[in-house]
């Protein structure tokens, strides 16, 4: 599978995204969406190797980015003053920059978490262009019918740069992230996490984007329109599979069950023993069923 390095775009809203690409952009594109603060090491090499390869199905090009105040696309001032549906418009613009937006190519989507609400505004916004929608542990917003769990304190501080240990804090933060949120832990997996982790620390410590993309991604859930309603959710065409895990400490099985309702014609999918996690247990479960989704939304063209 041929990856590219490191590409960069400027954006026409003057936004500079990092993206990486793998396989031949004459296959139908996949674009995948990480979640909140995360960049595109949310989407190990491996994993994608995986998604490409399941079931002796069709290759696909798939593409995973930084989102803005992530990885090493632009990092914003805090507050950033920006909404979730401006972070879709980065998705859109770098379709368009990758050729996607023609009428004979289009795109899937794979969002997970908060990728998830940028992933389906793209969708409501471009009914003709997306040709699958995947949505991963995600919810249609949080309210007081929606609730998030409760119980899930990890006693963060915000992380300052010039605070001395800003690094070590952050990945003490992701450790202590990790072990809330996955529902199997294992030394192997715990040890693969760390190093992703400090991968992660390093590369976005000299970018900036280490300090600027908590408190941004969290602040673009109420900028604008916050969260999309269901009126947005109305608007989506594509075929969707909505994804939630049974031990999900953050979004509820509720929060699932929500969305696919909202959504015509979307399926509900639970997964028993999963938490607020993409764990490798489950890549090969995925990625048969990606494989699945992404041929249906090909074949609906």
């Amino acid at each position: 599978m041929e990856i590219s390095p490191e590409l960069f775009v400027t954006l026409p809203n003057r936004v500079r995204i990092c993206y990486q690409t793998f396989g031949n952009p004459s296959d139908p594109a996949v674009i995948l969406v990480p979640g909140n603060a995360g960049s595109m090491l949310e989407w190990p090499e491996t994993m994608i190797e995986q998604l490409n390869s399941a079931g002796g199905g069709k290759n696909r090009f798939f593409i995973r980015y930084d989102p803005r105040d992530t990885g090493l696309s632009t990092e914003f001032p805090v507050p950033g003053g920006y909404s979730i549906g401006d972070m879709s418009t980065d998705v859109e613009g770098l379709a368009d920059h990758l050729g996607l937006s023609a009428p004979s190519k289009g795109f899937h989507l794979v969002g997970v978490s908060k990728g998830g609400p940028v992933a389906y505004i793209v969708a409501a916004r471009r009914p003709q262009q997306v040709r699958s929608l995947a949505l991963l542990l995600t919810s249609p917003g949080v309210s007081p019918e929606l609730p998030m769990k409760e119980g899930l304190d990890l006693g963060f501080q915000p992380i300052l740069a010039g605070s001395g240990n800003e690094r070590e804090m952050n990945i003490k933060y992701n450790m202590q992230l990790y072990d809330a949120l996955i529902t199997e832990p294992d030394e192997e997996g715990r040890k693969e996490f760390e190093a992703l982790t400090r991968r992660i620390v390093e590369r976005e410590a000299k970018s900036g984007t280490l300090y600027s993309k908590g408190p941004n991604h969290g602040m673009a859930s109420h900028e604008g329109e916050g969260w999309p309603g269901v009126e947005t959710l109305k608007k989506v065409k594509s075929p969707t599979v909505v994804v939630q895990g049974a031990k999900d400490p953050i979004f509820g099985e509720i929060h699932g069950e929500a969305l696919a309702r909202a959504i015509p014609g979307a399926e509900y999918v639970l997964w028993e023993n999963v938490g607020h996690e993409l764990p490798r247990r489950i890549w090969g479960q995925l990625a048969e069923m990606l494989q699945q989704l992404w041929a249906k939304g090909e074949s609906d063209q």
